[in-house]
């Protein structure tokens, strides 16, 4: 985890120094992350480490990772005075308590793949994706769908005021200097 962590900021700062202007790179914390007591410091060193600001790192943690840690809110609220932003991956997949939703302190919620893959063929998986987005609109929070591979749930997701998409349609997983030319290419 913490390689992981450490790996990411440096690509994001090297790739500031080559004028590549990423605005956030995601990032997934496990379980075990959350659960050692230094999650908070071991993010701070390794934001003060690569030079990377903490507003351009964003700390993905899903639903099950933050009911199964036991004083999780308050170490996503030093997390987030770091002024890291911080995101609930696959939102409505885990164990999703609207009363634990509005203590978090977050700033996104990330709309999980398998509600977007019944755009167009499951009326229930539309419904839940403009709740989700409705409820998040509400709270503050900004909505990202994930796993979008096709131009109609692209369409839907716009139409429903998701703020942000991800996914094939857009780009495929890839090294970095892929991921640099692909930049370059689409004028990042």
């Amino acid at each position: 985890g913490a390689w992981v962590l450490r790996t990411a900021c440096r690509q994001l700062a090297a790739w500031r120094v080559q004028g590549l202007a990423v605005p956030r790179m995601s990032v997934n914390l496990s379980v075990k992350q959350l659960e050692r007591g230094d999650i908070v410091e071991q993010v701070r060193g390794i934001l003060e480490d690569s030079g990377v600001d903490a507003a351009m790192l964003e700390l993905e943690i899903t639903e099950s990772v933050i009911m199964a840690v036991g004083d999780a809110i308050g170490i996503l609220e030093r997390l987030r005075a770091l002024g890291v932003h911080l995101a609930v991956d696959d939102f409505g997949t885990g164990y999703s308590s609207l009363s634990y939703l509005k203590l978090l302190p977050i700033q996104t919620l990330k709309i999980d793949r398998a509600f977007v893959l019944g755009i167009g063929e499951n009326t229930g998986d539309e419904a839940i994706i403009r709740t989700v987005v409705g409820l998040a609109t509400s709270l503050g929070l900004s909505t990202v769908a994930e796993g979008v591979d096709a131009t109609h749930q692209a369409d839907f997701l716009r139409a429903a005021g998701c703020n942000q998409i991800q996914g094939y349609l857009y780009g495929r997983p890839q090294p970095a200097d892929g991921f640099v030319a692909d930049w370059a290419r689409l004028g990042g």
